[in-house]
């Protein structure tokens, strides 16, 4: 058999590497600051103490603030325009006053002066547009020159006008000056020269807002930031959360990333050789095939990436909202118990890793998912995963209170519950991936084998019809097999279908096999009568390549036709063979009466190998002692054993002796004796004749 070590080939390592691939980039590479904390929550952990100075940044509540107090301050720049003073003091000196010409040298001379002041618009939010600004200075550009001026030192032109009447008036008081400077269109002329610049004030705003502080005080090293059981104000988060910044800050500034790289790369291994020798000792078979190694694999690194995930990217608070109980039904589908504990436990090994209550989360989860894996297996109709889900929620909140109450794990109760049960729900949610999974992977589902064992199926009914010795040979074959396979833990599921379907290639030509020939054709010739020994054991052979056929033609998963073609494996058919050398046939033509199939690999392979050989000849058996079963199964058994057809099979030394010593026991049961049952004499004059029942089976035994 074969050698129970370590794989030898580098193949079989290949998913492993992928892991320690896949984890090193996983896991964090800077140091954080590891604390999770909530406005209006209590601070559990430890007192906090500062080690190093930090400033305390503003919130983005108060930049706001700050960003909007400034765009009311903002200062608005205007341009002094040349061309509109030129123009306007050009009309005023072309004038006609008529009678009243006395007064324009005064009137020239007073726009002067009102312009060299400088005139700005009477509303001046309607000249800025929707540009919000302080209303206590401005800026004037002038020949290339900024100067910042009061806002009350400037004109606007309802002013500058009056300031013109006032000055006439007072000159010249017995003149109507306002009607005279009316008619002239004097006023028309006294317009705004600062003109608003948008664009130099929006460069000052941006300049402005940029030049904001992010910071508001400053915290020396050895302050006590917070203390245990500390209820976390506004203030207290604002000062933890400055002082979170600036710890990753300084300290990822001054650690080397190397080392983090390093640390996580032997973390990532140590992770990966756990998982790998949890699996050998579990499942050493899984090595030799690929499609399980790859999926077990896959399902590993779902769980684990998925919390480095959230400790790289300090998103712990998430942890509890993982739907990893769905972990351990996407390995119930396809593994046995012990498979299933032993890799769901591997694969929440990183929730220990966690910087705060990863112990606590590793034992919510675990418990959370094999409760799921056990009432999955009880509860699977539709409607009854919500129940499923329901336990999950219900022991993931127990596992909270009780943990709670030691550890201190809660922040916010009702935050937390909203997260278990939208886990709880996903877990049941995301189940259906199995189905994709399956395809994907090439595997078949314990769902799948027993709807495949199901006698009532197409291909198993037309079996029955067209070779019903083959299909009863094939139903005590399944029980055997059962027997066997439980008592050494293999795949019963698997087992149980393959049975059904190891000889389906002989419905392809029926007759060729003794056990349809009575069924079918009664008392009628026997098949092989005038043919060769060569022929004869064609015909029979051909029946492996047959069932690969049909089992391609009816889609029947890849597994299942593993087995019908290593059931026989590369053994021969020795009565032919025999006859064929008895007839003067030569020994080098031994290839044309051997299987071409393939030797069994995995344990299940090599019982139904076992047990379709034990099967068939048991039919010759005379006697029913136990030392006739025992020494029947011991030279079944070694037969194939000294053909070699369990060389390249899992199956250990100890678990063939319990396969022998469970079919032993089937056969005892199977041939046991019957009780004959007396004959009944009765007297001659009641007319009565005496009955034997010897060949009815008596009740109960």
């Amino acid at each position: 058999m074969k050698n129970r070590g370590l794989p030898k080939k580098f193949k079989s390592y290949i998913p492993f590497i992928v892991c320690v691939v896949a984890l090193t980039f996983a896991m964090p590479h800077r140091p954080r600051f590891g604390y999770e904390y909530e406005k209006g929550s209590v601070w559990k952990y430890e007192t906090l103490i500062s080690e190093c100075d930090f400033p305390i940044y503003k919130t983005e509540a108060q930049m706001m603030e700050e960003r909007l107090a400034l765009q009311k301050r903002v200062v608005p720049y205007f341009r002094y325009s040349d061309a509109v003073v030129l123009n306007n003091l050009r009309a005023i000196d072309n004038i006609d006053f008529g009678l009243f010409s006395f007064i324009r040298e005064d009137v020239s001379k007073y726009a002067r002066n009102i312009y060299s002041i400088g005139i700005i618009p009477d509303d001046l939010t309607s000249s800025v547009a929707t540009d919000k600004f302080s209303e206590e200075v401005l800026y004037v550009i002038q020949d290339k020159l900024t100067r910042k001026y009061p806002l009350s030192e400037k004109f606007k032109p309802g002013d500058a006008r009056t300031g013109l009447l006032e000055d006439i008036s007072a000159k010249y008081p017995g003149i109507p000056a306002d009607s005279i400077l009316t008619a002239a269109g004097v006023y028309a002329h006294i317009v705004p020269n600062l003109l608003y610049d948008k664009r130099t004030t929006d460069l000052a705003r941006n300049e402005s807002l940029n030049s904001i502080s992010p910071t508001q005080s400053y915290v020396e090293a050895g302050v006590t930031l917070v203390s245990k059981g500390e209820m976390i104000t506004s203030e207290i988060k604002q000062v933890l959360d400055s002082y979170a910044a600036e710890y990753s800050s300084q300290f990822g500034g001054e650690i080397s990333v190397l080392p983090l790289w390093i640390s996580g790369f032997l973390l990532a291994v140590l992770l990966s050789l756990i998982f790998m020798f949890v699996l050998f000792f579990t499942s050493k078979g899984t090595f030799s095939r690929s499609k399980e190694l790859h999926y077990v694999t896959f399902i590993f690194l779902i769980s684990s990436v998925s919390i480095l995930l959230l400790e790289r990217f300090n998103l712990q608070r998430f942890a509890i909202m993982l739907p990893l109980p769905v972990v351990a039904r996407y390995l119930e589908a396809f593994f046995k118990d012990k498979v299933i504990v032993a890799v769901y436990v591997v694969s929440l090994l990183p929730l220990l890793l966690l910087e705060h209550y990863g112990a606590g989360y590793f034992l919510m989860f675990l418990l959370a998912g094999l409760v799921a894996v056990i009432l999955s297996q009880r509860l699977k109709r539709g409607v009854e995963q919500f129940l499923v889900a329901l336990a999950v929620f219900g022991v993931l909140l127990f596992c909270y209170k009780v943990l709670d109450f030691r550890m201190s794990i809660g922040m916010n109760l009702w935050h937390d519950v909203a997260k278990m049960l939208i886990g709880s729900f996903l877990s049941m949610a995301l189940y259906p991936m199995i189905f994709l999974f399956e395809r994907v992977f090439g595997l078949v589902s314990d769902s799948r084998l027993e709807e495949l064992s199901n006698t009532g199926n197409k291909l198993l009914r037309e079996l029955e019809i067209k070779a019903p010795g083959t299909f009863q040979h094939s139903l005590q074959v399944m029980s055997m097999c059962t027997a066997a396979a439980r008592a050494i833990g293999a795949d019963e599921y698997l087992i149980r279908a393959a049975a059904m379907y190891h000889d389906i290639g002989k419905m392809n030509n029926p007759l060729c096999f003794i056990e349809n020939t009575t069924a079918l054709s009664g008392d009628g010739p026997d098949y092989h009568d005038g043919l060769d020994p060569k022929q004869s054991a064609h015909d029979i052979i051909r029946h492996v390549a047959d069932g690969m056929d049909m089992a391609a033609k009816y889609h029947l998963p890849r597994t299942i036709r593993e087995f019908i073609l290593s059931h026989h494996g590369t053994t021969v058919t020795s009565y032919f063979y025999n006859k064929f050398l008895n007839e003067g046939g030569s020994p080098d033509e031994c290839a044309a009466f051997t299987y071409q199939g393939r030797k069994p690999i995995t344990r299940e392979q090599a019982i139904l190998m076992i047990c379709d050989t034990v099967e068939a000849a048991s039919r010759t058996l005379k006697g029913g002692s136990p030392e006739i079963y025992s020494d029947f199964v011991e030279r079944m058994v070694a037969s194939k054993v000294n053909e070699e057809q369990f060389s390249d099979s899992e199956l250990t030394i100890g678990e063939l002796h319990a396969v022998k010593e469970a079919l032993k026991s089937y056969l005892s049961q199977l041939y046991h004796e019957r009780v004959v049952y007396p004959q009944q004499k009765v007297s001659t004059k009641n007319n009565s004749i005496a009955t034997n029942n010897g060949n009815t089976e008596k009740s109960g035994r």
